[in-house]
């Protein structure tokens, strides 16, 4: 008799996951997200990464860091944090190899959506737990959108989701997105909040995958996924999530300094004139520009000249804000107080849009 009960209660939760699985491969459509104007930056997750913008999470792993993401000198951390002693290890006879949780999975959906994502379950959380997604980007962006998956209730076994999707700007605010809902959705949403509940199972013919854009005039340099059970769901019962790709506008100044001096064969006690000048080309506005610029210990009585919406301290050029198309000049005076060869080295050592022609990046 005490076999046989452990018999029974082994295929109920063989039920459950085969059912919670299938779910994964029937319920998945086109991407929901807005794509960014503008976007030039793709994040695809793969199994077999083979481009610039496709690539594969370390089975199991909490934290993975991508370099450089589609060319666009972005780097991208995600990190897990939270109850992650709880990611599920389901493997036995499953439709799915979903069996070192997080992972990169190949779900079966249309042509017209990456076939892959990142997924992630949990054998069970309590009330009071949570899962923290954390993804920050090494430059603030100016708008991303994905796709969260597998958002529901399961009618089998009474666990489900709920998210709180929050980002941080470039001046340190949290800021929230725009979701973009599935017909016949399985969850609530809510943008001035950022959060998602589950109030569904698939079995209704409900579709679990919501579209999440963020976009900010103040940049944004962090995204936080909180995952936790459902308002109306049981604790501690087995649950699973996705992430798909990313779309994204990452900024980029292609930024030039050149440099000149009015007298290149100075005599001792004559003074002579360095002109900087800045410019950016585009495609966007350069922001938080820095140029750095030792003054040479043989010049004395040094005069800087700075344009009035920039200043000079402490050998830096502070620049801010560079416009499309526009140019800027620094001069600096001194007089020549010994003989020898003067260097004078102008570089710019800061901006936060990407330079992708430069090396490195200034």
């Amino acid at each position: 008799m005490k076999g046989q009960k452990k018999i029974f209660i082994k295929k109920s939760v063989f039920y459950v996951l085969i059912i919670l699985l299938l779910s994964f491969q029937n319920t998945f459509g086109q991407q929901l997200h807005t794509i960014p104007t503008g976007a030039n930056g793709v994040f695809n997750w793969s199994e077999t990464p083979n481009n610039i913008n496709a690539f594969d999470w370390v089975d199991s792993s909490l934290s993975q860091t991508y370099t450089d993401v589609n060319g666009t000198g972005v780097d991208m951390v995600f990190t897990f944090t939270g109850r992650t002693d709880t990611f599920g290890n389901w493997t036995t006879n499953m439709p799915l190899s979903f069996n070192q949780s997080p992972e990169v999975t190949d779900l079966p959906v249309t042509s017209t959506y990456p076939s892959e994502a990142l997924t992630f379950f949990t054998d069970g959380i309590g009330s009071a737990d949570d899962i923290t997604l954390t993804i920050t980007f090494s430059r603030p962006i100016d708008a991303i959108g994905f796709d969260l998956l597998h958002i529901n209730k399961s009618s089998g076994n009474n666990g489900g989701d709920r998210y709180f999707v929050t980002g941080e700007d470039g001046i340190g605010n949290t800021i929230y997105p725009t979701f973009t809902n599935s017909s016949l959705s399985s969850y609530t949403s809510n943008n001035a909040t950022g959060e998602i509940n589950s109030v569904g199972s698939l079995g209704s013919g409900q579709k679990p995958q919501i579209g999440v854009n963020f976009s900010d005039s103040d940049k944004i340099t962090s995204i936080t996924i909180v995952w936790q059970n459902c308002t109306s769901c049981s604790s501690f019962a087995m649950h699973g999530g996705g992430l798909s790709g990313f779309n994204f506008l990452a900024p980029i100044a292609d930024l030039s300094l050149i440099k000149t001096v009015d007298n290149a064969l100075p005599k001792v006690g004559d003074n002579i004139t360095y002109t900087l000048t800045i410019e950016n080309s585009g495609p966007f506005p350069a922001t938080n520009v820095q140029v750095t610029d030792i003054i040479p210990t043989e010049l004395n009585n040094v005069l800087v000249n700075a344009p009035p919406t920039t200043s000079y301290s402490g050998n830096i050029w502070d620049v801010g804000t560079l416009a499309i198309g526009s140019k800027l000049e620094l001069k600096i005076t001194g007089e020549v107080g010994s003989p020898g060869v003067i260097v004078n080295t102008g570089k710019i050592t800061r901006a936060n849009e990407f330079d992708p022609d430069s090396d490195p990046n200034n």
